[in-house]
């Protein structure tokens, strides 16, 4: 049982928010996107995208994603290779699959040095708190801010390397 709820939009929560306050939402309750997927020209994947972190060692904390219902986080973007976001659809990846985008001012994109992670934000408040989240994150003075995740939260990550290693592969 998927267990996200959007981010609640009212009290204009997401109006002034901090980078802090952005990240703790990121980390408690994710965010839900369409997912562009950069070999295949078809519609977008619904996921949940969350970040993950690793309490005792950053250089561990990520972005995860899974489809919307399923348990497991399939794939994830380490921040420690984030080099940088892009607002709107501006990518080969959004470019190959403009038929499908649905509000091009929702559009993100993650870059790291051998891919690009593709989304579009399903509500407007998840684009805003994770447009504000990711930028704070891609920013190198971000350095010892602390944000404290949810309750079991931490060995996430962990266990999703142990998968991957596994030879499990997303899309398999």
């Amino acid at each position: 049982e998927d267990t996200y709820k959007p981010i609640p939009t009212h009290h204009n929560m997401t109006h002034d928010m901090t980078p802090s306050s952005a990240l703790r939402l990121m980390s408690t309750q994710g965010g839900e996107f369409w997912k562009y997927h950069y070999r295949q020209h078809a519609r977008p994947a619904r996921v949940h995208v969350q970040l993950l972190i690793n309490q005792t060692d950053p250089s561990k904390d990520a972005i995860v994603w899974k489809d919307i219902g399923d348990r497991d986080w399939y794939a994830y973007m380490s921040i420690t290779d984030m080099l940088g976001i892009n607002k709107g659809p501006v990518t080969k990846t959004f470019s190959d699959n403009k038929e499908f985008v649905i509000n091009p001012d929702m559009c993100l994109s993650l870059q790291s040095r051998g891919r690009t992670l593709d989304l579009e934000a399903v509500h407007p408040e998840d684009f805003k708190v994770w447009y504000q989240g990711l930028s704070h994150l891609v920013d190198p003075s971000r350095r010892g801010l602390e944000v404290k995740s949810a309750s079991g939260r931490t060995g996430l990550l962990s266990e999703l390397e142990m998968h991957l290693e596994r030879g499990y592969a997303p899309g398999d």
